[in-house]
């Protein structure tokens, strides 16, 4: 979805166009996560570390954001009735506040990582937990809301999910769980620097980490969607803690959409079909790696499509 809002205006959208963007993409978040760590270091390390993060995921980091420059200029040189993201940046672009061809470029770069690969990996991981064993009560109760809530497909659109209570607190903990950012963005103080408490250091919260924290929620590792919903016995939790999409001016600006994208596609899927695990998947979460994202494996379920009379 947040491929062809960034490029709907161009974009015939394929699997195998998707495909390839998004492998590209995934490329560039391991390049994106080296480079990262390398700054941690200070600049005079940093030129030793850049010398051992490995040459393709530099390569592919520049294939990425030369793809997407490549689509950008396709798209601002051709006028198109179907409205995407560069639709209105070229409607407001004739201001002081406008934005440059670079700087909508860099933007694209971000919108196609930052409001898709994001957004998979909360459904994947979202698919996963409601399907393990012992939640199945949960799936239930899903399941009875959405096929309730609407007497056909049509109904269903970004502005009529927003009564589905249990859903979005199913939503809410499975990021909780599964927070598909689970590092902190890291914090970078400009000019000479500045002191903390009087010690030097870097500062980052790690969401994974205050998401599976005792001592902010009851039973971190379980898949409770009644925590959001004030059940009595997560009453302690901190809800403060769950801030996935960070704080202040520069928080995500992206998680209407987000939330807009996760509702509406899991109310669709689940109205349309049953769902069963392949055991193939049963440790799908099990040890996968984290880099600046999740390397995201693929899980397998069995759809079924729902008999209606």
């Amino acid at each position: 979805m947040g491929l062809d809002l960034t490029f709907r205006g161009i974009l015939l959208l394929t699997l195998q166009s998707i495909a390839t963007i998004f492998f590209v993409g995934v490329l560039y978040v391991l390049a994106a996560s080296f480079i990262a760590a390398a700054k941690r270091f200070g600049p005079i390390v940093k030129v030793a570390l850049d010398e051992l993060i490995p040459k393709k995921l530099l390569e592919e980091r520049k294939n990425h954001q030369a793809l997407t420059d490549e689509k950008v200029q396709a798209r601002l040189e051709r006028k198109t009735d179907r409205k995407d993201f560069i639709t209105y940046i070229l409607r407001h672009n004739d201001t002081e506040t406008g934005m440059s061809v670079s700087g909508i470029k860099s933007t694209s770069g971000v919108l196609l990582l930052a409001g898709s690969e994001t957004t998979a990996t909360l459904l994947s991981a979202m698919t996963y937990y409601l399907l393990a064993p012992g939640n199945e009560h949960i799936l239930r109760e899903l399941v009875k809301e959405i096929r309730t809530a609407f007497t056909s497909e049509d109904e269903i659109d970004i502005i009529s999910v927003n009564k589905l209570k249990y859903q979005l607190a199913v939503l809410d903990e499975a990021m909780r769980i599964h927070p598909p950012a689970p590092f902190g963005g890291l914090r970078v103080v400009a000019g000479e620097g500045q002191w903390v408490s009087g010690y030097w250091t870097q500062i980052s919260c790690v969401m994974y980490g205050a998401h599976h924290q005792p001592r902010n929620f009851k039973n971190p590792e379980k898949l409770a969607p009644e925590r959001w919903l004030g059940d009595p016995e997560y009453a302690g939790d901190e809800k403060g803690a769950f801030q996935l999409f960070s704080l202040g001016p520069r928080n995500c600006i992206g998680r209407n959409l987000a939330y807009a994208e996760m509702r509406l596609i899991l109310a669709r899927i689940i109205w349309n079909f049953d769902l069963e695990m392949v055991d193939e998947s049963k440790n799908w979460a099990k040890n996968m790696k984290v880099f600046l994202l999740w390397e995201k494996l693929p899980l397998y379920v069995n759809l079924k499509p729902v008999a209606r009379t």
